[in-house]
């Protein structure tokens, strides 16, 4: 799943748009990543954690998936990014 906006930057992790400086990691736009993949210094977070991220805060709380579909929904997702193609 590619979240889109045009114009906007799209997170090389997790495929967010990144259309402000806030949506960053760290606020930096410079950063490839958004604030939910990596941390302040803009280093990614483990697959583990972006992954249960996803999981919970976008495919359950967001599109209310049961535990099950929601991880393999992120793990599809995750699996098309850039960030993760060792991961494949």
């Amino acid at each position: 799943m590619k979240l889109t906006t045009p114009g906007a930057a799209a997170c090389q992790s997790c495929g967010a748009p990144m259309p402000t400086a806030k949506d960053h990691a760290g606020g930096r736009e410079d950063s490839q990543y958004c604030r939910f993949c990596a941390d302040k210094s803009g280093a990614l977070l483990p697959y583990e954690t972006v992954h249960e991220n996803m999981a919970v805060e976008r495919f359950m709380k967001v599109n209310g998936m049961p535990r099950k579909g929601a991880e393999d929904s992120a793990h599809r997702a995750l699996k098309a990014m850039p960030a993760w193609k060792d991961k494949r």
